[in-house]
């Protein structure tokens, strides 16, 4: 895989009830997201921000069409270290108030952004799975998003993204 290909995981009949509740309030069968780089994935889950030698398992695996080049691989390596060594005491905090808002705000995602203010958007630390690999590309210097700013992301808004094309799709139930 190349680096910055962004992997993501469906929701199956055999999924818990919270990834479940992922799907039914998002709308979209994605429950996480990850992204590959330097030979380790990265994500952003419930104790915090990592890498894990090697290419995760994951049922779609999303290429980037235009190689990364050194530069935008060096910074999207030093965020991601960095929000693994979160204030070298810990990992970058995963946000389950930002979880639980996002349940309630995202299938209403149209009024905020038509009244020009998303709740609990900025002042919040840590981070949610997709924001977390959106904002690692935002540190390569990629908006891979192009102009969602600090709108919340959920993890099916990374699939099929422009500049990215599907290279492995697994079928799990």
């Amino acid at each position: 895989m190349k680096d910055g290909t962004i992997l993501l995981w469906r929701v199956t009949k055999n999924d818990g009830f919270g990834i479940k509740l992922i799907a039914f309030f998002t709308g979209m069968p994605y429950h996480h997201v990850a992204v590959y780089l330097g030979g380790f994935t990265w994500d952003e889950g419930p104790k915090g921000a990592g890498g894990k030698i090697g290419l995760k398992s994951a049922d779609e695996y999303w290429e980037p069409i235009e190689d990364m080049t050194p530069d935008e691989n060096k910074r999207m390596w030093a965020f991601l270290w960095w929000t693994s060594q979160y204030k070298h005491g810990g990992r970058w905090p995963y946000n389950f108030l930002k979880f639980v808002v996002l349940a309630l705000v995202y299938p209403t995602k149209k009024f905020w952004n038509k009244i020009g203010w998303m709740p609990f958007q900025s002042d919040l630390l840590g981070e949610v799975c997709s924001t977390y690999v959106d904002y690692a590309w935002r540190a390569a210097g990629r908006d891979i998003l192009m102009g969602w700013g600090e709108e919340f992301t959920v993890p099916g808004d990374l699939a099929g993204l422009p500049g990215f094309k599907l290279v492995v799709r697994y079928n799990r139930t």
